[in-house]
């Protein structure tokens, strides 16, 4: 358990990336939908992921994330306030082997 999550007294539990937004006004259409849908989430902006040391050659506005069990509710709550887009940027999830 990592020291946040110890003196949080917050259990840890599997996040997972459901959204990339394009711009800031996407990521604060998405985030005010996820919060008004109850969806706990955390958002790390490029400039928060280049602080934190990840470097993952992403170029994007940054990372939405969701707790795993939260993720299919998240995703549906996104299309409904982005109708509009073409190209909805989720994450892709990774297959088990």
């Amino acid at each position: 358990m990592n020291d946040e999550a110890a003196h949080s007294g917050a259990p840890e539990k599997p996040l997972v990336e459901v959204f990339n937004p394009e711009d800031e006004i996407e990521a604060a259409i998405v985030q005010e939908a996820l919060s008004d849908a109850g969806i706990h989430f955390v958002f790390l902006s490029d400039q928060d992921r280049i602080l934190l040391g990840i470097q993952d050659g992403r170029h994007d506005f940054g990372v939405i994330q969701v707790l795993e069990e939260d993720a299919d509710r998240a995703i549906e709550v996104i299309q409904s306030v982005l109708p509009g887009e073409t190209e909805v940027e989720f994450v892709e999830e990774e297959e088990e082997s």
